[in-house]
């Protein structure tokens, strides 16, 4: 319209009106091409994952990455890397951008394996003897990526599990070289073995014990008065003889045991008990004497004493100006035991040699003498099967309390054998306490109540002797034979019952299992009837299979045949 201004008309032809529409100057932008790899190509988590970015772009170049690994985790750099903390299959995911704004997406699986899990195991003892139980311990096994689901052991090399669980028990019945191997199985199904070499060496020889004889005293009240009296040394020798005749405790036949208390405990019926064991006690016998009361020492009368001094026993009529006559000497007692024709003697002494006085410590006045730190208690006393059980270190006191009503030393002595309980030093559940058992339980009993208790100096029990008998059982003479099956192959089973508890080669045993009814009744279920072959061990029997009604099982019973 004339005189009216307008605004200019675009028509291009091919393009319907009030449509969007590009302007290019040039050739059209072209998207780039994403592709990558990585290795390596079946990582597990404790490998590292290196990507490298493999994208094209053709006309221009890539400018920006976002990679999202699958798992959460994403990363910004061009070749990054990672490492993935669980198994299994991931997508990964890469998305580049290049100089023109376009994208373009790519995505590659990866799969992360399951680390298959590492066998190991530790055994105990380290030097095992045929017919000893072994621990062995599979704990040290383990899997980085998951956990441990069952353990499988081969103790005779067939193949075949034994025994399953991380921690089992197992007896050789041959010695030599043996192969082990467990087989570890993880969550995932995956497997891990590892077999070594135990060597098994031949059974210790046996400590066969036929009989039994002892000799208590205790010594409370002396007849001179110049020797302080002790409160609770005849209740000590009078529980030491009940434990000892107690057929659920030593098993001591009643006539082969004496007891002196107070004014029966003279110089005279101690030399006589004496001559009664070496008249009694034959040679695979075990004869015990034990004594609690006051210990002395005076110069040595014979010049044989290496520190100078002869120990002494104070007996109820002892003079303490007249040590020598009335008291019960160190070479005396070592004389008595060399005519010993017993192998086998174990002397028990609750006393002390230090010559205190004080109001809680056995001892008594000695003006003279004192015990230097080179005193050296009873020397006489050991040798070649026999050993030396003190409740004391010489030099050191041996203390009694009445909160115990014993002395410190007896009352450990009687807890760790059973009395009146289960015996605490029975370290491996065998209900009979060896002599190295009971050693290890006082000396740990006796100096913590000393110290924490009563608060006092050191007492600490003391062992020496003939080292080589120290498995001697002290306990279950008199205890019913009962034990169970620790092993067994083929025709051939491993008893926990052996030389030390009079077992002999030719006897039968029943095993049986126990069975408990819906009323609460338990019976026992004949499964098999054993013969002894030969020993593997002081514990330990080797039988062979007479007859059998039902599979027999590790820890199942074993009795006496009845009839």
């Amino acid at each position: 319209t004339e005189g009216q201004a307008q605004e200019p008309q675009v028509t291009i032809l091919g393009v319907p009106e009030n449509q969007p529409f590009l302007c290019f100057k040039g050739e059209i932008p072209q998207a780039p091409h994403a592709e990558f790899s990585f290795s390596p190509q079946a990582p597990t988590t404790l490998e590292t994952v290196r990507f490298t970015e493999l994208s094209t772009d053709p006309d221009g170049e890539i400018v920006a990455w976002h990679w999202d690994f699958g798992d959460g985790s994403t990363s910004s750099e061009r070749n990054p890397t990672h490492r993935y903390s669980q198994k299994g299959t991931f997508v990964v995911e890469l998305r580049v951008t290049d100089s023109d704004g376009l994208n373009a997406t790519v995505t590659h699986e990866i799969t992360v394996e399951n680390i298959p899990p590492h066998a190991q195991f530790t055994f105990s003892p380290e030097s095992p003897r045929v017919g000893e139980p072994i621990s062995f311990d599979a704990s040290p096994s383990e899997d980085p990526d998951g956990e441990i689901v069952q353990y499988a052991w081969d103790f005779d090399g067939d193949g075949v599990a034994d025994a399953e669980g991380a921690r089992v028990s197992w007896t050789f019945t041959g010695e030599g070289s043996c192969t082990v191997s467990l087989t570890v199985v993880d969550n995932d199904g995956a497997t891990g073995t590892i077999t070594l070499k135990v060597q098994v060496f031949s059974p210790t020889e046996s400590l066969e014990v036929h009989d039994q004889w002892a000799v208590v005293v205790g010594v409370g009240d002396y007849q001179d008065p110049g020797i302080r009296d002790l409160r609770f040394s005849e209740a000590d020798a009078q529980a030491f003889y009940e434990f000892l005749v107690d057929p659920e405790g030593g098993g001591f036949p009643e006539d082969h045991v004496r007891l002196f208390l107070g004014s029966e405990a003279t110089q005279q019926a101690i030399r006589a008990a004496f001559g009664w064991l070496i008249e009694g006690a034959e040679e695979d016998d075990l004869v015990v004497f034990y004594f609690s009361g006051h210990g002395s020492y005076d110069t040595d009368f014979n010049g044989d004493e290496g520190d100078g001094f002869d120990e002494y026993l104070v007996p109820y009529d002892a003079k303490p100006d007249n040590l020598y006559g009335t008291a019960v000497r160190d070479d005396e007692i070592g004389d008595w035991l060399s005519s010993l024709r017993s192998r086998y003697a174990l002397l028990v002494l609750d006393t002390c040699f230090s010559g205190g006085a004080m109001r809680t410590v056995r001892g008594f006045d000695n003006p003279t003498m004192r015990a230097g730190p080179g005193n050296r208690v009873f020397t006489d006393l050991v040798g070649e099967g026999r050993l030396f059980l003190a409740s004391s270190q010489e030099g050191e006191p041996s203390y009694e309390n009445e909160g115990l009503g014993h002395g410190v030393f007896t009352y450990f002595l009687l807890k760790g054998l059973g009395w009146e309980g289960k015996p605490e030093a029975d370290t491996d559940g065998d209900g009979r306490v060896t002599v190295e058992e009971l050693k290890a339980y006082l000396e740990e009993q006796v100096p913590t109540y000393v110290r924490e208790k009563l608060h006092e100096r050191p007492q600490h029990p003391l062992l020496e002797g003939d080292l080589n008998i120290t498995k001697l059982a002290i306990t279950g003479y008199g205890r019913k034979l009962i034990g169970e099956v620790t092993a067994f192959q083929g025709d051939y089973v491993v008893i926990s019952l052996g030389s030390r508890q009079g077992v002999k080669p030719g006897d039968r045993f029943q095993v049986v299992h126990p069975i408990e009814l819906p009323d609460g009744t338990v019976i026992s279920e004949v499964r098999a009837v054993i013969e002894v072959v030969y020993f593997a061990g002081p514990d330990r029997a080797v039988c062979r299979i007479v007859e059998l009604s039902f599979p027999i099982k590790v820890h199942d019973r074993v009795r006496p045949l009845e009839g």
